[in-house]
């Protein structure tokens, strides 16, 4: 699986080549005691599932590696000693997730430990390994990647109700069009009829679109707000990056972009609690963030300033 394409790179770190190491070696560090994978280790789990190899081969597995210059405990930067201690005992899980319309999506998990984090890919026989990077560097790495440009009009941020949302997707995506096409009126009326609404509840619809700032109207017929047509069309790209970080199997934290690189909007969901004056029972704000921002809420969020 390959962790870099044209849409994001993860981390400079983790673009050196991998180094395979056969499960039976895994399975004999871990009977010398030289391992010793907690429950929450990926590395307790592939073993678990991978027949047991010979004595013989366990042995010859690890000869190969230190004869590699692998040795325990890892001595710092190690490139396969110190990324197989930190699977053995991770503190964090963060996970990407990107998909966009120019390839197949793909993902990708990291393994964190005190102020360091490994990536691992497994396969049937092996597990790949690449030499682990400090958290600052990744938080770097993820804010440029995903970086993005202001919102037109709003510049900041956009609160996007579902029903707007709906009704956007109603009136343009559905039909294949542009967010920043303008609707003839008739258009605008028949489509909203699609959803059961009488002619007086579309001209109702329609003037409370506008009143609201999501639509305007321009010569008689209607086109969306300069904002909502820049954030639907980031929305509707087909490219979007997730991240999920796991710190236990009770609490995560979670950021979702949208948008194609370079143009990404930061993607928050709002629920409204007890006593707020919200129209809806939910929102979308969509936000633009500088990059050192960014880099701040990354870290705040996933903990990777300071991962204990």
């Amino acid at each position: 699986m390959s962790i870099v394409n044209n849409d994001i790179v993860f981390a400079d770190p983790f673009l050196v080549p991998g180094t395979a190491v056969p499960y039976a070696a895994l399975q004999a560090l871990v009977a010398r005691g030289v391992l010793a994978p907690s429950p929450a280790s990926p590395l307790a789990c592939f073993i678990g599932r991978a027949p047991a190899a010979a004595p013989a081969e366990q042995a010859a597995a690890c000869e190969a590696l230190a004869a590699r210059g692998v040795s325990f405990p890892a001595p710092p930067g190690s490139a396969v000693a110190e990324p197989l201690e930190i699977l053995a005992r991770p503190r964090a899980r963060l996970r990407m997730s990107v998909t966009s319309r120019d390839h197949e999506p793909f993902e990708v998990t990291l393994f964190v430990h005190g102020n360091r984090a490994a990536l691992a890919v497994f396969g049937a026989d092996e597990v790949t390994v690449r030499p682990a990077a400090d958290l600052d560097q990744i938080s770097d790495r993820l804010a440029s990647a995903l970086a993005g440009r202001p919102l037109e009009d709003t510049g900041g941020e956009l609160l996007l109700w579902p029903s707007q949302l709906a009704l956007g997707a109603l009136m343009w995506a559905a039909a294949g069009q542009s967010p920043r096409d303008v609707l003839p009126r008739a258009t605008a009326n028949t489509r909203l009829a699609l959803v059961a609404l009488s002619p007086d509840e579309v001209e109702h619809t329609l003037a409370d679109l506008v009143d609201e700032g999501f639509l305007a109207e321009r010569n008689g017929d209607y086109a969306l707000e300069d904002g909502y047509a820049d954030a639907l069309e980031r929305m509707w790209s087909g490219s979007s990056v997730e991240l999920t970080a796991a710190f236990s199997p009770y609490e995560e934290s979670r950021m979702v972009f949208v948008g194609a690189a370079g143009s990404r909007l930061l993607c928050d969901t709002l629920i409204a609690g007890p006593g707020d004056d919200l129209e809806e029972d939910s929102a979308l704000i969509l936000r633009y963030l500088p990059r050192e921002r960014l880099r701040a809420e990354i870290s705040q969020r996933f903990r990777l300033s300071a991962c204990a």
